[in-house]
């Protein structure tokens, strides 16, 4: 084994770049504040992802999983004065200490006590700041983004169900990509919608939140009831749901978060509903329809002498309950075959999600950008289901200790291909119907994306 060897001078040389390492740390450190120390709860347990807020300032950050954190603040904003350090953690009280920002290294440690109520949640719906929960004169439900992403939809509201009290998320169909129907405290109208009001990023929205990722999604606050309407007038008389986006204004302070996450899985139909087995239709002697000239089957009440002729068959008879014969149709023989047609056009289909996005704080700027990619091909035959591709970027920009801009983009393309009619004239009704001999998909042509199937008249079953 090589063994290096350093001279006088060498170990010389080693020694002074160590020096001007450390030399050009501890200058560094000199010309800002940093703030350090570690959150944990009464029991000693580390708090991960809890915030640090200087209250009235732009400068904060979140804890390590180990419950350590790092602020800096620059030299221009560091003059020694008093300022608020705040520590806030889902399901504890915050906790406040009063700090003084001079140039150089500070420590600071936190305990936090345990807040089942959650009384003291910062919340914006409906007030002009941000107030704790206990202080606001009605009921505001809140939904952090961890509790969303315990049970992640597709939807960016499917993931409430059963988060806030009074809420229920409704499916109105099973197309991919549908948007559920929210419901605050049941229905409000007869002729009338029922959907509350729903704002994202403080911008009143008409449109469907089918189109918006729920990853990119931060917090969401609820408002229910007449508290509502006398916040944000007749058009929240159904509730108001305020949707946050993620900013980036919780991070680190120069630190970079990238975030990943995919997706994969299988969506079909449960269970089996029943359908007819059996036919009333006289059969030939080798097992098939018999069939008149012009294609049609032919029921026993019907069965004629020309029709015996011609198919070589006695018209069927039964004993009626004078111990008659008679010509009477029983739906109870059996079909020459059965095609299976459930499921060959309901067939279970993937679907999959696909999503990235890049975050940042330094300084006085932060932002966050995402990327979301889905499909859900759904369970029905040669339909491709729902395919969406979300970009969005948040920017915030510090001015001043009195203004500061803030920048929203959002593009969106989704394409939904679903069944053509719906009730009675749809096609789980229609195979419901169908009889089982009956194979929807023969004749089909093409592949993938262009297949195309012929149209059966009842006549040429």
């Amino acid at each position: 084994m090589r063994q290096q060897r350093f001279g006088p001078l060498g170990r010389a040389g080693l020694l002074v770049g160590a020096l001007l390492g450390l030399a050009a740390s501890a200058a560094q450190a000199q010309n800002q504040a940093i703030v350090t120390g570690r959150v944990t709860s009464d029991k000693g347990q580390a708090l991960g992802g809890a915030t640090l807020v200087v209250t009235g300032s732009n400068f904060g950050g979140t804890t390590a999983p180990n419950g350590t954190y790092q602020l800096t603040v620059g030299a221009a904003s560091a003059k020694g004065q008093t300022v608020t350090l705040t520590a806030r953690a889902l399901g504890f009280k915050p906790k406040s200490i009063q700090i003084q920002l001079t140039l150089g290294t500070q420590e600071h440690n936190f305990e936090l006590v345990a807040d089942p109520l959650r009384l003291d949640e910062l919340v914006v719906t409906g007030v002009s700041e941000a107030t704790s929960s206990k202080k606001l004169t009605f009921s505001v439900g809140r939904v952090s983004e961890a509790e969303l992403q315990q049970a992640p939809s597709v939807s960016a509201l499917g993931a409430l169900q059963g988060k806030v009290a009074g809420l229920s998320v409704i499916s109105g169909n099973g197309q991919p990509g549908g948007a559920p129907q929210i419901r605050l405290r049941g229905a409000t109208s007869i002729s009338g919608t029922s959907d509350p009001l729903i704002i994202v990023d403080g911008t009143i929205t008409r449109y469907s939140l089918a189109d918006i990722a729920s990853e990119d999604i931060e917090r969401v606050e609820v408002i229910k009831g007449a508290a509502a309407a006398s916040l944000y007038g007749s058009d929240a008389a159904n509730g108001v749901i305020q949707i946050f986006t993620k900013r980036g204004a919780n991070l680190a302070d120069g630190k970079i978060q990238v975030t990943a996450r995919g997706e994969f899985g299988r969506s079909a139909v449960p269970g089996q509903y029943p359908t007819t087995q059996h036919h009333a239709f006289i059969l030939r002697p080798s097992g098939a329809f018999y069939r008149r000239a012009d294609s049609s089957r032919v029921l026993p009440s019907l069965c004629s002498p020309a029709d015996s002729a011609r198919g070589g068959f006695t018209c069927p008879t039964r004993t009626d309950a004078l111990g008659r014969q008679a010509k009477v149709d029983i739906q109870d023989g059996l079909y020459p075959q059965y095609a299976g047609a459930r499921d060959k056009l309901l067939s279970p289909g993937g679907f999959y999600t696909q999503y990235v996005s890049l975050g940042q704080r330094r300084g006085r700027t932060n932002f966050n950008a995402s990327f979301q990619n889905t499909q859900n091909e759904g369970s029905v035959f040669n339909i491709n289901g729902f395919k969406r591709q979300n970009y969005r970027i948040n920017v915030d920009q510090v001015l001043s200790d009195k203004i500061d801009v803030s920048f929203n983009a959002f593009y969106g393309r989704s394409n939904n291909e679903e069944p053509q009619g719906s009730g009675e004239g749809g096609p789980f009704f229609a195979i419901a119907f169908l009889e089982p001999h009956i194979d929807p998909t023969a004749g089909c042509t093409g592949s993938g994306t262009k297949v195309t199937c012929p149209t059966f008249e009842n006549g040429a079953l």
